[in-house]
C-alpha cells in the first residue's frame, strides 16, 4: 500500500497500491461498493534498492485519470469513476487502516506531494528529475547570474564491482630476448634412501634369432648302447608275366645317426624264399636305397631292421 484515504462511517475509499501482479493501481470506491479508478496496463519493472517516482493525476472526470513512473506516462486501463465519493479520515501513507495496518509497504517513501490541481506531464517529468527543487520552465523568470561553485561534496560509497568484461584479443608475440647468464650450481642434497623394488615390467617382444654358433668340440665317446630295432615293413605285389620283376626301393626319413641295418626280404613264389641285405648307414643320411628282383607273379615282404 502506498496511499490510502477512507471514511469513518461508510466503505468509501481512495487508495494507490501495487497489486500481486506488480501493476500500479488507483481505486475509488463509494459507499454503495461501486469501484472505479485506473491501473497500469503492464507490470512495473522489478527494480530493487532503487528509488521510483510515481505520479497520479486526476482532473475531475474519468478521462482525466493518469499515471506516470519516473517522469514517463504509463499505458493504463481506465475503470470508470463512481459517484458520491466523500471521505473524512486522514491520509495514510505506507499502510492500510481498512486492513488494520496489516498491509505495510516493503520499502521507503520520500518527498510526498499533494496538489489541489492536476499537474501536467512536463511537471511530472520535472518532479521525477528534481523533486522539491522542480520549477517548470514556463514558471521560471529570466536566468540569473551564475553563482560560485560550492564546496565538493562528501565522496559517496564505492559502487558494486561490475561484471568481468570479455577477454581482449591476444597480443602479438614479442621478440625473443637475449639468453641470460648461467646461474650457479646449487648445493647437492644428500642421496635419498633406496626405493622399493618396482613391479616387473611387461615382457618384451621376441628378438631376432642370433647368428649360429661355432661347432663345439667333440665329446668323449659314449659307452656301447643297447641295440634298438626300428622295424619298417613294406609289401610289394609284383605283376605277373614272364621273367623276373626288378625295382629300386628306398626307406626315407630315417634317423640321422650312424648305425648298422639289415634288410630282410621274404617273397612267395612256388614256395617261400628269404634274402638278407646288411649295410651301414652313414651319419646324417636319412635314406637307404636298394635293388631287388622277384620272380614273376610273386609277392615280397620287405622288413628293415635298423639299430642305433
Amino acid at each position: 500500500m502506498l496511499v490510502e484515504k477512507s471514511d469513518s462511517t461508510t466503505d468509501t475509499l481512495f487508495s494507490i497500491f501495487v497489486d500481486t501482479d506488480n501493476r500500479l493501481k488507483v481505486v475509488f470506491r463509494n459507499a454503495a461498493g461501486v469501484i472505479g479508478g485506473v491501473e497500469s496496463l503492464d507490470p512495473l519493472p522489478n527494480l530493487r534498492n532503487k528509488w521510483q517516482h510515481v505520479v497520479f493525476s486526476f482532473s475531475g472526470h474519468q478521462s482525466g485519470l493518469n499515471l506516470a513512473l519516473n517522469g514517463h506516462r504509463l499505458k493504463d486501463v481506465k475503470l470508470g469513476l463512481p459517484e458520491d465519493l466523500s471521505t473524512d479520515n486522514p491520509w495514510v501513507f505506507g499502510n492500510s487502516v481498512t486492513e488494520q495496518l496489516n498491509n505495510p509497504l516493503i520499502g521507503e517513501l520520500d518527498e510526498i506531494h499533494l496538489y489541489s490541481r492536476a499537474i501536467s506531464s512536463l511537471e511530472a517529468n520535472c518532479l521525477a528529475d528534481l523533486g522539491f527543487h522542480c520549477v517548470p520552465t514556463f514558471y521560471q523568470g529570466p536566468p540569473g547570474l551564475r553563482g560560485p561553485q560550492g564546496a565538493p561534496g562528501i565522496p559517496g560509497k564505492q559502487g558494486k564491482k561490475g561484471e568481468k568484461g570479455d577477454r581482449g584479443p591476444q597480443g602479438e608475440k614479442g621478440d625473443k630476448g637475449d639468453k641470460g647468464d648461467v646461474g650457479p650450481i646449487g648445493l647437492q642434497e644428500p642421496q635419498g634412501l633406496k626405493g622399493e623394488k618396482g613391479d616387473q615390467g611387461p615382457r618384451g617382444e621376441k628378438g631376432p634369432q642370433g647368428p649360429r654358433g661355432e661347432k663345439g668340440l667333440q665329446g668323449p665317446a659314449g659307452k656301447d648302447g643297447k641295440i634298438v630295432f626300428y622295424p619298417i615293413s613294406r609289401v610289394l605285389k609284383m605283376k605277373g608275366g614272364a621273367g623276373d620283376n626288378c625295382a629300386n626301393h628306398s626307406f626315407r626319413n630315417l634317423p640321422l645317426e650312424e648305425a648298422d641295418y639289415s634288410i630282410v626280404l621274404d617273397w612267395y613264389n612256388h614256395g617261400y624264399n628269404t634274402h638278407i641285405i646288411n649295410g651301414k648307414k652313414e651319419k646324417g643320411a636319412s635314406v637307404i636305397s636298394f635293388h631287388h628282383c622277384v620272380h614273376q607273379g610273386g609277392t615280397a615282404q620287405i622288413n628293415l631292421n635298423f639299430k642305433n
